[in-house]
């Protein structure tokens, strides 16, 4: 699988501006493509807050040293600054494990797919993630 690195979000999260979501823990499943994608739309610039929460996502979304085991991840930089992920166990990466998202991060990734989507910047891999945040 090829993902190009995006250019840089700089745009701030703006929490106002979303769509308010209440209420407690929500759960979603995302596959490894999914959470690599996930990643690379998350803002990174902010308020305090904001930036605090987006490290909190990059923490839980990102792939652990077991998972890259797991998987057979590896990593390839290319020259025109696109990333490569490699796996060998693509079947385990395929299949969706179950994240927790508090209502402020939710906001902070709704408001980053929609902002793409306005901005006509949305491509083939992120319509699951639009599919599973904005339209669920």
């Amino acid at each position: 699988m090829t993902l190009a690195t995006p250019p840089e979000h700089t745009g701030e999260a703006n929490l106002k501006e979303a769509t308010p979501i209440t209420g407690s823990v929500i759960t979603k499943s995302l596959n490894v493509p999914e959470r690599l994608n996930l990643l690379s739309i998350l803002p990174v610039q902010g308020n305090l807050a904001t930036l605090r929460i987006v490290r909190d996502l990059r923490e839980k979304l990102s792939l652990s040293e077991e998972e890259h085991k797991e998987f057979g991840i590896t990593t390839i930089h290319n020259d025109n600054g696109s990333v490569t992920f490699n796996w060998t166990n693509g079947d385990a990466a395929l299949t969706p494990r179950k994240f927790q998202f508090q209502p402020k991060a939710l906001s902070i990734i709704v408001e980053a797919l929609r902002q793409l989507d306005t901005q006509k910047q949305l491509r083939t891999e992120h319509i699951s993630l639009y599919e599973a945040f904005i339209e669920d």
